[in-house]
């Protein structure tokens, strides 16, 4: 027998199937590998949807699986699959197979391990005082109001197991949905966040001991009182000391876990063994009675104040993206709709509900008011505090799974638990979009200041960056770049912290103070080495050769131009007769037609890269081109001019055929492909005059397409 979650689950030899007939391991696994398809496919569509409507992506997911679970249609029979694509099982009150629930397992792991290495640690031992307070608060006042409830429906003592259990449920608070709305909204290391997260932990211990020592003593029921409490007392005693031992164990010896991480060098295999650390400690602290989760979330919050935290999570990132959207899912499998048609359990769930967000309200709100917290903040606080989630249908199902809970209770239980996942996380979203701050005074716990360079254009600001990145770690620091925005790194080496925002052309450096001189020091290197670079260039390269090369060479070129071009973006006949009269041209045309804005920066970074190196080529073409953030996608346009224009073109000719191109600063296009086509399919004179011949745009267009096919099929 093993131990998910604090939910048995038998493993043995022979695996039998919803009807008892036996199974496979080759089927269990034929069927397991289907189901976590069509999970993937479910849950991203089910998060899309909800986000479309503003809602949070998990509560999407977890819809998601309440539609194909077992309850619903993934019982539906299907050819070649009798019992459905997710058969109801049997196993101990779960109904998902145990492969299923196990991957889940892993699933809340890992979002529980992520969420502690992303856990501010300094701002989480700032507020963990208040958290704990908050926690406690809230799950007293929860479990009172809940099984109050419970005992006048149920008309029983409220000191029996039952109403006592479902105070249990009612106490629960899932911290991995908060985690993920939070995570989303970029506020988890905020003092809301921070309190959030410390108060959900504690109150998830406080549960998880208080549900050990209800389950033993429900256990022990019709043993003499004296002898029950006392067991019940040593339950709740062992799994405090588990608790305290290994967080304070973590802390005090972050630094040489670290250290034993970093003999491997790699940050990926860093990042895997990080993750088995997680994994054992969290099967310690299910072997001691208490949750996987929170085992996972000390290990996290161990890591937390190392400089590997950030790199892990950059390593893991794809890993947190795959499993989440199982776990939720899976846990929307739990959910029996059907079981809400009796009218009696309909109203003892909507009072039972009603009762447990209520309590989690008063139990968290006033406690925050006098805690530095204002009105704001005190109702994130709460609202992110409300959700029971997959923890209370956990408990919920260890309930169902002894024999303490009924199928009617565990359908309250259930809804509960599916309506405060429902209300928390909507209103949080909409508490943590408004612009205020939620604390009376504000808290400042690292002095920070900025580092500000400006970069004359983007091409150089990408240059320094790199070279910026490649300085740091050449010193040591582990670098991360937050997928979410690309132009955001983290520097991180023992204690200091640096991050470099990127601005269009400007570089922002946010330090704290400390560390100000040292980022000066790194720009001031990086710039000194880049002058050497720079002169080192211009005595190897000779730009106008390399040039000539370039446009003499005819080869085959992958690339469709028939994709670029438009009628709308071709002019028949230019009226400049300078180069700077032709670029305004050009680039007026792409104004006129929507495809720019700030025309004057457009043609600016034309202008200036026509100064670097001239973009007149041979036999009377020209391809001005240059990068701007004002385009998302690879963008030009044609003009003609019959007489010729001075180009500064490599032959000294006059150019005729112009093709002014620009690209996105940021967003990866093809552009010199692109003008390694065009130079080849205009590439010898007779292209260029046959060209010049044509009448409209249309005859212009065909004739690029037959000469860029021909270029393609050499």
């Amino acid at each position: 027998m093993a131990i998910v979650l604090g939910i048995p689950v038998i493993l043995s030899a022979t695996t039998y199937g919803g009807n008892g007939a036996e199974v496979h391991t080759h089927d269990l696994m034929t069927l397991l590998m289907i189901q976590l398809g069509i999970i993937i496919f479910a849950s991203r569509v089910g998060g899309a949807l909800f986000t479309r409507f503003r809602l949070p992506s998990v509560l999407g997911e977890i819809f998601a699986g309440v539609c194909i679970g077992p309850h619903m249609l993934g019982g539906v029979p299907l050819l070649g699959f009798h019992n459905g694509l997710f058969p109801l099982s049997s196993s101990n009150g779960i109904p998902v197979s145990p492969e299923l629930y196990g991957l889940a397992t892993v699933a809340s792991i890992i979002l529980l391990f992520m969420a502690g290495l992303g856990t501010d640690l300094k701002m989480f031992l700032r507020f963990s005082l208040a958290g704990s307070v908050i926690g406690i608060g809230s799950a007293l006042i929860a479990f009172s109001a809940g099984a109050g409830i419970a005992a006048f429906f149920l008309n029983l003592p409220i000191t029996a197991p039952l109403p006592l259990f479902l105070g249990v449920v009612s106490t629960a608070t899932s911290v991995d949905i908060t985690v993920r709305i939070l995570s989303e909204n970029k506020k988890l290391d905020t003092p809301e966040g921070a309190t959030i997260i410390a108060g959900a932990v504690v109150d998830d211990i406080f549960s998880i001991v208080l549900l050990a020592m209800i389950t033993g003593y429900a256990v022990l029921e019709g043993v003499h009182v004296s002898s029950q409490w006392f067991h019940v007392g040593i339950i709740g005693i062992r799994a405090v000391f588990v608790w305290i031992f290994f967080t304070v164990l973590g802390l005090l010896f972050s630094e040489k876990i670290a250290l034993f991480l970093k003999k491997s060098k790699s940050i990926d295999t860093i990042a895997i063994l990080s993750f088995g650390l997680a994994l054992i400690l969290a099967g310690v602290f299910e072997r001691a009675g208490l949750a996987m989760i929170i085992g996972a979330y000390i290990m996290g919050l161990t890591l937390s104040k190392t400089d590997l935290s950030l790199s892990i999570q950059d390593k893991l990132q794809s890993l947190e993206h795959f499993f989440d959207p199982i776990f939720f899912t899976t846990i929307g499998m739990f959910v029996n709709v059907f079981s809400f048609l009796s009218p009696t359990i309909l109203l003892f769930g909507i009072v039972f509900s009603l009762g447990g967000i209520i309590a989690k309200l008063v139990g968290c709100s006033i406690p925050s008011y006098f805690l530095n917290f204002t009105h704001l903040g005190a109702a994130r606080i709460s609202f992110g505090m409300i959700p029971r989630g997959e923890v209370g249908l956990i408990f919920a199902g260890l309930g169902l799974s002894t024999g303490i809970l009924t199928q009617d209770t565990f359908a309250v239980s259930v809804m509960m638990a599916v309506s405060s996942t429902v209300v928390g996380p909507v209103v949080l979203e909409r508490l943590l979009r408004k612009d205020k701050k939620g604390t009376r005074h504000d808290i400042v716990l690292v002095e920070k200041v900025q580092v500000r360079f400006h970069c004359s254009s983007s091409d150089l600001a990408d240059l320094v960056e790199r070279n910026v990145i490649d300085a740091y770690s050449s010193e040591g620091f582990y670098v991360t770049r937050l997928e979410s925005d690309h132009g955001t790194y983290h520097f991180q080496k023992e204690d200091s912290l640096i991050t470099l925002y990127r601005d269009g052309v400007e570089m922002i450096f946010e330090t704290p103070v400390d560390d100000e001189s040292y980022v000066r020091n790194i720009l001031y290197e990086t710039m000194a080495d880049l002058s050497s670079l720079v002169n080192t260039v211009k005595k190897l390269v000779r730009p106008e050769e390399m040039k000539k090369e370039f446009a003499q060479t005819a080869q085959r070129v992958k690339f469709n131009l028939g994709h670029v071009f438009r009628p709308e973006l071709i002019e028949m006949d230019l009226r400049s007769d300078t180069k700077e009269g032709i670029l305004r041209e050009l680039v007026h045309i792409l104004t006129l037609n929507g495809y720019i804005v700030d025309e004057a920066g457009a043609l600016k970074v034309v202008w200036d890269r026509e100064h670097a190196v001239s973009t007149g080529m041979e036999n009377g073409v020209a391809l001005p081109h240059g990068r701007f953030s004002g385009v998302n996608e690879l963008t030009s346009v044609i003009g003609f001019h019959r007489e010729g224009v001075d180009f500064n073109s490599m032959d000294g000719k006059p150019a005729h055929v112009f093709v002014l191109t620009l690209v996105p600063s940021e967003v990866q296009a093809p552009y010199v492909q692109f003008l390694a086509a065009i130079a080849s399919a205009l590439n010898g004179p007779q292209r260029v005059a046959t060209l010049l011949e044509k009448k409209t745009k249309i005859e212009v267009l065909d004739f690029l397409k037959e000469c860029n096919d021909d270029s393609r099929e050499k």
